[in-house]
């Protein structure tokens, strides 16, 4: 595969997009240098997150897509790159389905692909890996369009060099379905290996771009001559990313500063039998102010334990994190999940995990005789309320009749 550069007049630059596994990017090419775009939040990055409203159906990208993910979190939908161009029965499928932990659905879909299953108005709903990436490109194309102030319609999109060509028609329908031209489809190693050279200008060199990202693996040797890139070869892993190896890392480097590192002495001139009652009672002695010639302790506790509630899909939201500062409070919306619901439960944990059977469980409570209305439209204003004790209150209304 060989890349020329070509120069032409255009009154809209065209654009080009890193379409990631976990995060995605756009930049544009001005004033001799490529510049990157910041998004909406002001980051240069966009998480890989679409997430669908499941009363209005509405699209949330990136940040606010991950920040509403827990209201319904089978509607917040990663991964799709993982996902796009394959068959429901492919063994790729089956090793992600078996080593990744998802709280969205996975079907078959037409032509026995793979899709995506989302829950609208009470509602299953299919959405393609190509419509999510869609809505992920459009994002770009909408930012990158308010930053020049002109619509863009023609992007160099980006592809793992490994990518099958299902996967690649598949991305490249994802850009039409946004609204954007493809000009060309690049290899990802492809694009790294340009922006190195042209901030270098080496006249001829062969370069091997090792692209390690969040989901996927490539490494291409590229030979430069000039302003030609002649791909020599590829290889990869489209289902080895860095988050596959987070924990092995934390653990290795952990291991290493322990070997490398002496530790603090420990103190022993505490009885540490008696220190606990000693520094109480001083404690008492300052509230009660006892003792002029006393100092003054004033003590913030925090919460040893996140706090939060147990909902669809046995996943937690959280409503107070941990290590916040004494007294506390939080306050969450939820709706219901289900046309005429007639009850809700909430039930109380704490605890660190996602996953509410790995959390304590405090206590439950229901409210009965709801209002009978479509899914989403009953609405509850859950507050979590810690006093300066660490004691926690929890209570909920439905929000259209202050019911409790």
């Amino acid at each position: 595969m060989e890349i020329h550069f070509l120069f032409q007049m255009s009154v809209v630059p065209a654009v080009g997009i890193d379409l990631g596994t976990t995060f995605s990017c756009v930049s544009v090419y001005r004033n001799g240098r490529p510049e990157i775009i910041a998004n909406k939040d002001g980051d240069r990055l966009t998480p890989s997150i679409v997430y669908f409203d499941p009363k209005t159906a509405e699209v949330s990208i990136g940040n606010m897509a991950d920040d509403l993910t827990p209201q319904c979190p089978s509607n917040g939908l990663y991964d799709a790159k993982r996902i796009i161009g394959r068959k429901y029965d492919d063994e790729a499928i089956s090793r992600y389905m078996i080593y990744k932990e998802t709280n969205f659905s996975l079907v078959k879909g037409e032509d026995d692909q793979a899709v995506f299953e989302v829950n609208i108005s009470g509602q299953k709903v299919i959405k393609t890996p190509e419509e999510v990436s869609a809505e992920v490109l459009k994002y770009l194309k909408d930012i990158a369009s308010e930053y020049l102030d002109d619509d863009v319609t023609e992007a160099v999109v980006s592809v793992p060099a490994y990518f099958s060509n299902a996967q690649r028609k598949a991305t490249k329908k994802a850009a039409e379905l946004a609204g954007l031209k493809v000009l060309k489809l690049i290899t990802e190693p492809t694009a790294a290996a340009i922006h190195y050279v042209s901030d270098r200008r080496k006249d001829s060199s062969n370069i091997l771009v090792f692209d390690f990202g969040g989901g996927t693996l490539d490494v291409s040797v590229i030979n430069v001559q000039t302003n030609t890139f002649e791909v020599k070869v590829v290889y990869g892993d489209t289902l080895l990313g860095g988050r596959n190896i987070d924990e092995i890392l934390f653990h290795h480097f952990y291991q290493q500063f322990r070997e490398n590192h002496d530790t603090n002495k420990l103190k022993t001139d505490l009885n540490p039998d008696e220190a606990v009652a000693a520094g109480a009672s001083i404690y008492a002695a300052c509230l009660k102010g006892e003792y002029r010639d006393l100092e003054k302790y004033k003590v913030t506790e925090v919460t040893p334990m996140t706090l939060g509630v147990i909902g669809y899909g046995e996943l937690v939201t959280r409503c107070i994190s941990k290590n916040s500062p004494l007294p506390a409070t939080g306050t969450r919306t939820f709706v219901t999940i289900y046309n005429d619901q007639k009850c809700i439960l909430f039930t109380v944990c704490e605890g660190e995990r996602k996953q509410a059977d790995f959390n304590n469980i405090l206590g439950e409570f229901r409210i009965d005789d709801l209002p009978s209305r479509r899914a989403g439209d009953v609405s509850f204003c859950v507050k979590f309320n810690l006093d300066e004790d660490g004691i926690l209150n929890v209570t909920a209304s439905e929000e259209s009749t202050g019911k409790k």
